[in-house]
């Protein structure tokens, strides 16, 4: 897996493609998240277990030991974040990206994106792997 300083420009850069107002402060909150769902994801947690259980961790964790906000701003922020858009939505990015509209949680969205954002990695290193081999 990249760096979480890579991760975190890829974040901004697709979120930013996909009309998301990245300079919101919801948006630090949900890509740390992030970053914490894509974990999860790859130590085999089911949807179900990160829904009901996980994410919800997180965000409490977050919220109180990363940001030093309450809970309601945190949660507030991030749907502001989700629900606000900047500029025109690049159309390569929006066909196969998840669509937080389709969500009413942001465990649901957290969840969408995570896998979304995983996928890419591996497709990105299953290029790199095969792109090496000669």
């Amino acid at each position: 897996m990249e760096t979480a300083k890579s991760e975190y420009a890829n974040y901004f850069y697709v979120f930013n493609k996909l009309g998301y107002d990245t300079r919101l402060e919801g948006a630090k909150y949900f890509f740390s998240l992030l970053q914490d769902v894509r974990m999860d994801l790859n130590e085999g947690f089911s949807d179900e277990e990160l829904l009901e259980r996980r994410i919800p961790g997180s965000m409490i964790d977050e919220a109180s030991l990363v940001f030093d906000v309450g809970r309601g701003k945190y949660k507030e922020s991030i749907f502001e974040f989700l629900r606000t858009t900047r500029g025109e939505k690049d159309e390569e990015y929006s066909k196969e990206a998840p669509v937080f509209e389709e969500d009413n949680t942001i465990e649901k969205a957290a969840l969408r994106f995570g896998k979304y954002f995983n996928a890419k990695a591996k497709e990105k290193e299953n290029t790199e792997v095969k792109g090496t081999k000669k």
